[in-house]
């Protein structure tokens, strides 16, 4: 799980806090210089259909953190559609920086979860081996795994979001067969 730990090192954290209705995102900076961008946040059903969503623009100072977005779902998540609904947030910064972040707002084990549809592909570009992953529906811990092979990626154990494609690079100087 070094992947996630890689992450946890960055200058820049977006993180979620919320409970069965509200959700409020941070954005912390622990870097010299600030950071600006723009949040895109979805509240998505289980089934891939966006119920929500908005874009916020927003700076955060040098060695600070502050609430970036805050909204109460109350409204939408009557009879039981915390159980099938979650929030995606991404965060890009004005340097191009991708920070991604999903809140559930029941535990993992109350989620009605569907298949998530995903498709995936082999991409070369400039001599590098990249896999594109598709999800139709919001897809949760997707690992990546070659039973022939280890291989070091640009990144995995991850959730893609509904309708999201993600690119993972695979180094190959560390490939083995």
């Amino acid at each position: 799980l070094h992947y996630k730990a890689r992450k946890a090192y960055d200058n820049v954290l977006l993180s979620i806090d919320g409970d069965s209705k509200t959700v409020s995102v941070h954005l912390s900076n622990e870097g010299r210089e600030q950071v600006s961008g723009t949040l895109v946040w979805k509240l998505v059903d289980l089934t891939g259909d966006i119920v929500d969503s908005g874009t916020v623009s927003e700076k955060v100072d040098a060695f600070s953190s502050q609430e970036i977005f805050v909204r109460d779902f109350s409204a939408v998540l009557s009879d039981n559609q915390d159980r099938n609904s979650c929030f995606e947030s991404v965060f890009t910064s004005s340097d191009g920086q991708i920070y991604r972040e999903t809140h559930y707002f029941v535990p993992y084990k109350y989620l009605s979860l569907q298949n998530p549809g995903l498709t995936g592909e082999v991409k070369v570009a400039d001599d590098k081996l990249i896999l594109v992953i598709k999800a139709d529906r919001p897809a949760l811990f997707v690992e990546i795994d070659f039973e022939q092979a280890d291989a070091v990626l640009s990144d995995n154990y991850f959730d893609i979001g509904a309708g999201e494609t993600r690119e993972i690079g695979v180094i190959t100087e560390n490939l083995s067969l």
